[in-house]
């Protein structure tokens, strides 16, 4: 007799668990290395929260996690919508200056969900105009200003 009612309970739970699983998976990973720093910064969001750690390229530097946070649901179909509309597809996975540089900011993104486009792009030194919205979408997700994409560092 218990295992039927084993079975009831179980049928409720997983509908439960299905009601409450957003459907629009996002996976962002985004490092940022500013050479004369020496400082890495990585952005890792995705469709549940958003997490900033940072590392460097001295002896005894280790990576650390300086901001995290949970993002709610409205908040992850926002972000999910906003991405979609971004065309993410039409970028190129190398954008490199014409000329010499010899420092500035390299970053490395890494996209993908449902829905979206599965992309590794490169950027060296080259203001891509998506990826400036995209860095403006999840700024507005980070609550603390001097962790944003144009503010990193400033109080």
């Amino acid at each position: 007799m218990r295992q039927p009612l084993l079975l009831v309970l179980a049928i409720p739970c997983f509908l439960i668990f299905q009601c409450n699983t957003n459907p629009n998976k996002v996976s962002i990973e985004i490092r940022q290395f500013a050479g004369a720093a020496g400082l890495t910064i990585i952005y890792l969001i995705d469709d549940k929260s958003i997490r900033i750690d940072t590392n460097c390229d001295l002896e005894n530097c280790k990576r650390k996690t300086v901001y995290t946070r949970d993002l709610t649901d409205e908040q992850s179909n926002s972000l999910f919508h906003s991405l979609k509309s971004l065309q993410l597809d039409t970028l190129k996975t190398e954008y490199n200056p014409q000329g010499l540089v010899f420092d500035g900011l390299i970053s490395s993104i890494k996209l993908g969900g449902s829905e979206l486009p599965n992309k590794n792009i490169s950027i060296d030194n080259v203001d891509v105009p998506v990826i400036d919205s995209l860095y403006k979408i999840i700024d507005r997700l980070i609550l603390i200003k001097k962790y944003q994409f144009y503010r990193f560092g400033q109080e």
